[in-house]
């Protein structure tokens, strides 16, 4: 055990958020750092994970104060790029800014792995094109792709961006080895479904109904999303918790479990993203959904980390 311990790569990961991609990598590697400027989102993070956090903005902070890791991950901001922003694909310089604070600290810690993850608007920008040319500049290797979650253990259409780099070999089309079957969002829940509140649907949610024949289904009770029973569920937002002007919904997500409607809990709602049911999530709903919305899905994050780390045979 102890040999295995002392083996464990450590790791770091950049605009943590509530930890969620963290917990794909226990028992795999060794978490020594994080940083997240939210101090409310900083607080999630805390009440999960017991290494240090560095609650900051990344711009500010010098990149020769972080300790030295094997692994690094980051997740950048992607309100500019999100299909969910009408501003969508407006870069600010503050994107721009904290692109060139990634190549930083990777310059000063001189991590073997690196990994990134973004909406597929962010291939675009100039902030990933940085990105890759100082990687290059560094010494690594590096390949990106886009992909559907949904296609990868993720119980969720979910298309995101994600590169992969190394310094210490040549990258040979680790994205290959992640593909697995899709998963039903229902079979996910099932054991939770008796226990959701059982709720009045919208007029909207009843005409879905009638068009589906009845038939299980989730629908997102404001945009009307809807997925049947054996297909993975939509992508969960961390913008749906509010309604687009800061205040507070009640209820996110609705269910026909063949009989009820039902409103999802914020735990059923984790799942979808993959998160274990040991992770606590704060009371505040909005704030939960904010967590689980911006999160990486833990599963794939393990999935990923042991694609980068693998050695080629």
């Amino acid at each position: 055990m102890l040999a295995c311990l002392v083996q464990m790569l450590k790791y770091a990961t950049l605009f943590s958020g509530g930890g969620i991609f963290e917990l794909g990598l226990r028992g795999k590697a060794k978490l020594v750092f994080g940083v997240e400027k939210d101090s409310a989102i900083a607080s999630v993070w805390r009440e999960n994970h017991n290494s240090l956090l560095y609650v900051d903005d990344l711009l500010l902070r010098d990149s020769n104060s972080f300790p030295d890791v094997d692994y690094i991950h980051a997740s950048p901001p992607c309100q500019n790029f999100s299909i969910a922003n009408s501003l969508k694909g407006k870069e600010s310089n503050v994107d721009i800014a904290l692109a060139k604070s990634i190549y930083l600290v990777l310059k000063r810690n001189k991590a073997d792995y690196f990994t990134l993850e973004n909406v597929p608007a962010y291939s675009k920008s100039k902030s990933f094109q940085i990105i890759c040319d100082r990687l290059t500049e560094l010494g690594y290797y590096y390949t990106w792709q886009v992909l559907n979650l949904a296609h990868y253990g993720v119980p969720q259409s979910r298309r995101r961006l994600f590169l992969m780099a190394k310094r210490v070999q040549k990258i040979h089309s680790e994205f290959c080895t992640l593909h697995s079957e899709l998963s039903s969002w229902y079979n996910v829940i099932a054991d939770l479904i008796p226990s959701l509140p059982i709720v009045e649907p919208t007029e909207k949610e009843k005409a879905i109904l009638d068009k589906f024949g009845g038939q299980i289904l989730i629908c997102d009770r404001y945009q009307l999303t809807t997925r049947l029973a054996d297909k993975p569920c939509f992508t969960i937002k961390a913008s749906i918790g509010t309604d687009g002007k800061g205040a507070r919904r009640s209820k996110f997500i609705d269910m026909y479990d063949g009989e009820h409607w039902r409103t999802l809990s914020t735990r059923a709602i984790a799942r979808m993203q993959t998160i274990p049911d040991r992770y606590v999530l704060p009371s505040d709903s909005a704030l939960a959904l904010k967590v689980i919305g911006n999160g990486v899905p833990s599963a794939f994050a393990g999935k990923l980390f042991d694609a980068i780390t693998r050695a080629d045979g």
